[in-house]
């Protein structure tokens, strides 16, 4: 019998499938990361906007997030931006909820550097925009006016 030398269409499928399934995993998370980062801190501060509108219908008072665009951070407030009205963490019982975004994005709220609640979760200003950019790739929340319903 003659020696043969090479691979076999079996071996070389199996290669190219490993290495396709390698790639699947590997490539998006380098690929998306500044997207991931956008993406994570415009979901987090779109919870906290809901935070504030239930605080604020069920407890019959105004909450609300002040923003510190140098900071690049924003916390959840009871009636103003002073700071002591920034209401405690329900995580950290004894912090205050302060939420630090990632350092290279930058936060630009239109106009204003608050947004609070009524008691029937109406936003104050009536409707707002805010812009988070992370390496010129930018995403846009709007909180609508009369409901505070918050959307990308």
């Amino acid at each position: 019998m003659k020696k043969s030398f090479g691979y076999t269409l079996i071996e070389l499928v199996i290669v190219i499938t490993i290495l396709l399934i390698l790639g699947f995993i590997v490539v998006p998370k380098f690929v998306g990361h500044s997207e991931s980062v956008l993406d994570r801190d415009a979901k987090i501060l779109m919870s906290y906007l809901t935070y504030a509108q239930e605080l604020s219908m069920t407890r019959d008072e105004s909450y609300g997030l002040c923003f510190n665009t140098s900071a690049k951070t924003f916390s959840v407030n009871r009636n103003d931006c002073s700071a002591s009205n920034i209401i405690k963490s329900p995580e950290n019982r004894g912090e205050d909820l302060i939420v630090q975004l990632d350092s290279s994005i930058s936060l630009s709220p239109s106009g204003t550097t608050s947004v609070f609640f009524s008691k029937k979760g109406a936003p104050d200003p009536d409707g707002l925009t805010i812009t988070l950019t992370y390496n010129s790739v930018s995403k846009t929340i709007k909180v609508e006016p009369k409901t505070g319903f918050a959307y990308e």
